[in-house]
């Protein structure tokens, strides 16, 4: 329970000292003038939370991670396939692996980050809607294949499977 006091530090300042996430830190909204409303000065209070705006901060950090991490791993997976097509395909292979190392030099921090606040599932359907997110952009400008209507459809799906998964 975030607020609960635990001697003389709350769980919400414990856990700040001991997450690797504990360098993200805004500081609370100051001097608003809302002392009439009393749901303002609620919400007020939740958004100076610092657990709250770490989270979005993590939530936000990860996803331009893992579209940074995306955009090499579309061009490892597919971008031989224009540009290699005369090679072998263990040329194109290797080149691909070495694309993919920085991918993954993105993607692994950026999962360890993103599971400090997310479930595991959440974590997933965040990659797969980022990658069809820069996978359509891709295979129109950069392979010239046509878009579609079946690109609106995969992502009023993967839109279910956020609301799905983060309710």
């Amino acid at each position: 329970m975030v607020g609960t006091v635990v001697g003389d530090n709350s769980y919400e300042n414990l856990w700040l000292r001991l997450h690797p996430a504990k360098l993200l830190n805004f500081s609370p909204i100051e001097s608003l003038n809302i002392s009439n409303h009393k749901i303002l000065q609620a919400v007020a209070i939740g958004l100076q939370n610092s657990y709250f705006w770490n989270m979005i901060k993590v939530a936000l950090i990860t996803s331009g991670m893992l579209l940074c991490s995306n955009l090499f791993m579309t061009v490892a997976w597919y971008g031989h396939l224009k540009s290699l097509s005369d090679r072998p395909w263990f040329v194109a292979a290797l080149i691909s692996w070495g694309i993919a190392l920085f991918e993954y030099l993105i993607q692994v921090p950026a999962n360890r980050l993103g599971f400090s606040f997310m479930s595991l599932p959440q974590l997933k359907i965040l990659q797969e809607v980022i990658t069809l997110t820069v996978f359509v952009p891709f295979a129109v400008v950069v392979m010239g294949q046509p878009l579609k209507w079946d690109f609106l459809w995969a992502g009023c799906c993967m839109i279910g499977a956020v609301y799905f998964i983060f309710r």
